[in-house]
Parts: structure tokens; sequence; C-alpha cells
């Protein structure tokens, strides 16, 4: 389900410009997506590149994963109805930590909603690729940004309360 309600939506964004940033530069941007075909391009696309992986003897097992990922059911956004993309000036130095904060400003405000989210980091990597960048060209994300990571936001189909466990 879409987060309907544009106070929710807009909390979030704004919990978002209320991290710390170097020198209080606040050089990110927060792409919100929720258009259903942006989404499915966006995800098709990060499928087209895993699929075109070579995995070798000397791929790691992570690359392994990613292209196994590749199938053809793999959703990056885990279908979310949301997802906010954070990004900033490729050569911004604190870009990492800014945008880290800020993410987690948002997943703190979305369990204060009561709305889901998950940290996803397929486009950290992938932003650059020919078919990725159109999207995010689409959508407004400056070719000078790199994405630092996104938020999937999107109301939880568990409705208990999930005990969390740390060390």
């Amino acid at each position: 389900m879409q987060i309907k309600n544009n106070e929710e939506r807009d909390a979030i964004l704004t919990a978002a410009t209320y991290a710390p940033s170097g020198m209080n530069s606040q050089c990110w941007q927060f792409t919100a997506v929720q258009n259903p075909a942006i989404l499915k391009e966006l995800n098709e696309n990060v499928i087209r590149i895993f699929q075109s992986i070579k995995i070798t003897n000397e791929t790691s097992l992570g690359l392994e994963d990613i292209k196994m990922s590749g199938e053809k059911d793999y959703n990056f956004y885990f279908n979310a109805p949301a997802l906010v993309i954070a990004s900033a000036p490729k050569d911004y130095e604190n870009k990492i930590a800014d945008c880290s904060l800020a993410l987690e400003n948002i997943f703190l405000q979305a369990t204060e909603l009561n709305i889901g989210s998950c940290w996803v980091s397929q486009l950290t990597n992938l932003c650059n690729e020919h078919y990725v960048r159109r999207v995010l060209d689409k959508i407004e994300i400056p070719e000078d940004h790199q994405v630092i990571g996104c938020a999937t936001l999107g109301y939880s189909n568990e409705s208990e309360e999930v005990e969390i466990h740390r060390n």
C-alpha cells in the first residue's frame, strides 16, 4: 500500500533534513519514488545489470549472491510501495556520513509512524551504470550525485510487535 498520507510522507522526509551534516552543509538530496512504473523500471534495470555479471573463479561470494539475485523474481526494494533515494555530490567528502545519518532519521521516523522500512544499497554501486542512470535522470537525481543508500517504506504485513535482540 502506498504511503497515502502526505503528512506521514512529509514527516519522514523532514526528519531526514534534521540530521547533522558536516559543516551543516546539507548537500544531500532525498528523492521519494512511489510511482510503480518507475520502481518497476529501476528494478528491471538492476536485474539486467546483475544478470550481466560474469562469474569466475575469482568472483567473491558476495558477487555470486548478486548474480543469484538477478533471477526473474528478484526485487531489490522488496516490492515496497515507496523508495527514498539519498544522494549527494560525488566530490563531497562527507557524503556517506551525512546521508547515512539522514537515512537513520528516516528509519526512526517511519518506525514512530508504524511504517515498515529497510535500508537497501544496490543503487549505491549501480547508480553510474547506463541503464540505472537513465532512470535516475528521469527522477531528477543529478548526474554529479552518488547514491549513498535507499530506504524502502511501506505498511508492514506483520500485525504483532517484533522483539529485537541486540548483543
